[in-house]
């Protein structure tokens, strides 16, 4: 029988193609999928311990992480590119939303300041509202080239300028 219309022969093409769907959804298989979603707390629990977290440590952050992978690599990467003793950055890193920006915020600051107190660092980004905009501020008012300001003066002043530039509303009538 052949269909009439256009109508027609495209609904007859979308019942198959839903029919075709569906059977091979119900076929594939679910394994694959719960493998890799255990994947995340493994990886995170690996790159915990490899910093040097107790295993109890890196089980017990793993498993209350919303993104295990994100933690662990936060971690990591402070730990590994700017020094941060693996207890002070599994501490900064679980309480921050954006624990990666908040890696890239403390890693920038760190290679271009080699900053002394690496805390204050991970501090003032974990506090910042955008870790990488706070990052590229203090980078960006300290490397000013005719104006020296203080790596300090910098970070403070950004940090200040995301709640609300307040010494600039004093200026107007």
């Amino acid at each position: 029988m052949k269909p009439r219309n256009l109508l027609q022969w495209t609904s007859r093409l979308g019942a198959i193609a839903t029919l075709q769907t569906s059977v091979f959804f119900m076929l594939a298989p679910s394994r694959p999928l719960q493998a890799a979603s255990g994947d995340q707390f493994q990886v995170c629990a690996e790159e915990l311990q490899e910093v040097g977290l107790s295993p109890e440590k890196a089980s017990t952050a793993c498993a209350d992480a919303i993104r295990p992978k994100d933690l662990s690599l936060c971690v990591l990467s402070m730990n590994q590119e700017a020094d941060v003793p693996a207890d002070t950055a599994l501490f900064n890193c679980y309480r921050d939303r954006r624990p990666l920006d908040l890696a890239s915020c403390v890693v920038n600051i760190n290679d271009y300041l080699k900053a002394d107190d690496i805390t204050t660092i991970v501090e003032n980004c974990r506090r910042s509202l955008l870790p990488l905009r706070y990052s590229e501020c203090v980078v960006g008012l300290t490397n000013t080239p005719n104006q020296e300001i203080s790596p300090v003066k910098a970070a403070q002043d950004c940090l200040d300028a995301q709640t609300f530039p307040s010494n600039l509303n004093s200026s107007q009538p």
